[in-house]
């Protein structure tokens, strides 16, 4: 014997570890809440933002102002854990980069009122 592993090996040692890597799949917009923040300084804007995505299967928590974040020029996507790839698909609907979605800050810079995502809205789609 030369210890060279046989195809049979080969496959012995990839069929369990294939298994253990099952992807999470990403939830559908419907079991997602969503919750809009004004970091723009636009006049009704997460209001508008929120009835966009509300009108594209999102659940919706009430728009917020996220005051001290006027003028933001570029919007943030923060997941809450576990729906990370939800905000990267969300990120994709929104015609935003993907490094625009962060990890969500401790404490959460507005009440989430429940939301599993916050947007926190910049004037890149504010004004758009």
């Amino acid at each position: 014997e030369t210890g060279t592993p046989t195809s049979e090996d080969a496959a012995d040692s990839t069929g369990p570890a294939a298994s253990d890597t099952t992807a999470v799949p990403v939830r559908p917009q419907a079991e997602v809440t969503l919750i809009v923040a004004n970091a723009s300084g636009v006049q009704g804007a997460a209001s508008t933002q929120t009835e966009r995505l509300a009108a594209a299967a999102y659940l919706a928590a009430a728009a917020a102002n996220a005051f001290f974040f006027n003028d933001t020029a570029t919007t943030e996507i923060l997941p809450t854990a576990g729906f990370e790839q939800e905000a990267a698909r969300l990120a994709t609907e929104l015609g935003l980069p993907p490094e625009s979605v962060k990890p969500m800050t401790d404490p959460p810079p507005v009440d989430l009122a429940g939301a599993n995502i916050l947007v926190l809205l910049g004037t890149d789609i504010a004004e758009g």
